[in-house]
């Protein structure tokens, strides 16, 4: 090979490397698998936690709100008003299903630090 050669093939090399450090990183949102997998996750979460009554609000905004916390592209949604009690059951009910979903653990526990905010504004009733 030619010096030429070698040269261009090291700024091809170089290059490359560099545009793929340029593209955007998949979003949380993406790597639990989208509006589908996200909605059965919470679905069965909620169905842990919750009394019937509560369950469709509850599912409602806690999907909206992982949707625009994870970079789903969904609007700014207010943190769901749970207890303690309800906070610690919906968690691990989220957390059994993100394993027997397979969801990666890395995504598991980006979304479990995520939603540790509204543990912080969890109620004692």
């Amino acid at each position: 090979m030619t010096r030429a050669a070698s040269l261009l093939a090291v700024v091809l090399s170089v290059m490359s490397q560099a545009s793929l450090a340029n593209e955007p990183a998949e979003s949380l949102y993406s790597r639990l698998g989208g509006a589908s997998q996200v909605s059965m996750l919470v679905g069965e979460s909620v169905d842990r936690a919750f009394e019937t009554p509560a369950r469709a609000a509850a599912r409602d905004l806690l999907v909206s709100r992982i949707c625009s916390l994870s970079g789903g592209g969904c609007s700014a949604t207010p943190a769901p008003d749970f207890s303690a009690n309800e906070y610690s059951s919906l968690i691990e009910g989220l957390r059994q299903s993100m394993r027997t979903h397979e969801v990666p653990l890395a995504a598991r526990n980006e979304l479990l630090e995520i939603l540790d905010g509204m543990r912080q504004g969890a109620h004692r009733r």
